[in-house]
């Protein structure tokens, strides 16, 4: 759920999971509660990412904020919206091919074809890798350190 609330009117974001924190609980429900500035300050735009099978993974805000009456754009936030269990099993083999390296998406779509991968993760084809290693980005568990807008096969990402 997401709560939007422009009664504080400061860049104030606060997630709220439900469920104990020492409990393995797949995707505990969770409240994301937002402020917005007050409208002569700027606002606040709302992008909801969801995966090919319609899983919540993210939300983006971006904040657009009013100076000497011109509108800039403030730094976006990305919060994860689901949790880890949501990730296609088959990826378990090229989160550990990423530990302690850097790759582009070109070589985790060749991983695939190493004579080490499992069958499973082998029948992953490239759009449901990329959904998958994308997922994992939003949970926090790899990081992409590219423009999000560069093609799969030329991103980088590295191991958290």
């Amino acid at each position: 759920m997401v709560y939007l609330h422009g009664h504080i009117h400061e860049d104030r974001v606060e997630v709220i999971t439900a469920g104990s924190t020492m409990k393995q609980v797949p995707a505990r429900p969770q409240v994301v509660i937002i402020s917005a500035p007050e409208f002569a300050d700027g606002y606040n735009e709302l992008e909801f990412e969801f995966s090919e099978r319609g899983t919540a993974l993210g939300l983006i805000i971006k904040r657009y904020r009013i100076a000497g009456g011109v509108i800039y754009r403030a730094a976006d936030e990305r919060i994860a919206l689901g949790g880890r269990s949501i990730v296609d099993p088959r990826a378990k083999y090229f989160i550990q091919k990423l530990h302690g390296t850097m790759a582009r998406g070109l070589d985790i779509i060749r991983w695939r074809s190493d004579a080490s991968a499992p069958e499973d993760a082998r029948q992953l084809d490239d759009d449901l890798l990329e959904e998958c290693i994308e997922e994992l980005c939003w949970q926090g568990v790899i990081d992409c350190d590219s423009d999000r807008t560069l093609p799969f096969a030329e991103r980088e990402y590295r191991f958290k």
